[in-house]
């Protein structure tokens, strides 16, 4: 359901590849995903000039807030 890429250099890029959002209270597959995706975030070390990118992309019209599904859903602690 989910592929999580990590840069060769772990500390510096996370990607994940899901078929399904992440939601706020997710169960089964995707608990697992956010808790491979908090881990790899939270390897993550601040650049030189301290700049997070953060990109949500999808094919769905639906409507949602793309600033929860990057940040708030995952848990801003992983940060």
């Amino acid at each position: 359901m989910f592929q999580l890429v990590v840069g060769s250099r772990p500390e510096a890029l996370v990607e994940i590849w899901s078929s399904r959002r992440l939601p706020f209270e997710p169960k089964g597959e995707l608990l697992n995903m956010r808790t491979e995706l908090r881990l790899a975030v939270q390897r993550l070390r601040a650049s030189e000039i301290g700049l997070l990118l953060a990109t949500y992309q999808s094919e769905s019209s639906d409507a949602c807030d793309a600033e929860n599904v990057l940040f708030y859903n995952l848990g801003t602690s992983s940060f």
